[in-house]
């Protein structure tokens, strides 16, 4: 994980949100499959934060079915549900 969040910091200080976005959602995953679904939750977030603000699309799409799939993991199905229906949405 840190590693994940250091090149999302290198990247960040690079002006490179779409990797800045990839980066972060990684660290997320890596709190995910440690089981710290909140630290997770948190990673998607801001990696969603970073990909409006890039106008990135297809990486919200994804940020948002990771966070979808932790949510449901948690036994959170409607939350799950609705980061899924926005995900069809964008």
């Amino acid at each position: 994980m840190r590693t994940a969040s250091e090149a999302a910091r290198a990247f960040a200080r690079a002006g490179a949100l779409a990797g800045q976005a990839r980066a972060t959602r990684l660290s997320g995953d890596a709190h995910a499959a440690a089981g710290r679904c909140q630290a997770a939750l948190v990673c998607y977030a801001d990696a969603l934060e970073v990909q409006v603000r890039g106008h990135d699309l297809a990486g919200a799409r994804r940020t948002l079915d990771h966070a979808a799939r932790v949510c449901e993991a948690g036994g959170a199905t409607a939350p799950a549900a609705q980061l899924q229906a926005l995900a069809r949405d964008l």
